[in-house]
């Protein structure tokens, strides 16, 4: 009797290491398997982040040449409208100055 008790404990003993075993290897697998899955992750995230970062990288340096080529169209629009009001002025100031002349040298006694 006191044979098969220690026989009996002896197996659930026996049983109970393997057990144990067996979670080591489940648990040195499930920490293989985390790692894995964080460094993937990590990857994808490095990677999605890269590609948005070249997105608005694309889209803002579009964004800046619109705004330039917009800039470049009304600096010209303002360039013509002045060279068209200097010269729509230039008969104005011609006169202007004519009188400007007759009436300085009339007030000289000229």
């Amino acid at each position: 009797e006191v044979d098969e008790r220690n026989a009996k404990l002896l197996q659930t003993l026996s049983e109970a290491t393997d057990m144990l075993a067996k979670a080591d290897e489940m648990q040195v697998q499930y920490t293989a398997d985390i790692k894995e899955a964080r460094e993937k992750a990590a990857k994808e995230l490095a990677d999605a982040r890269k590609a948005t970062e070249e997105a608005i990288a694309k889209e803002s340096a579009a964004a800046d040449a619109v705004r330039e080529a917009e800039a470049n169209k009304f600096r010209a629009k303002l360039d013509a409208e002045m060279k068209d009001k200097m010269a729509n002025a230039e008969g104005t100031i011609k006169e202007r100055q004519q009188d400007f002349v007759k009436q300085s040298l009339a007030a000289v006694g000229l």
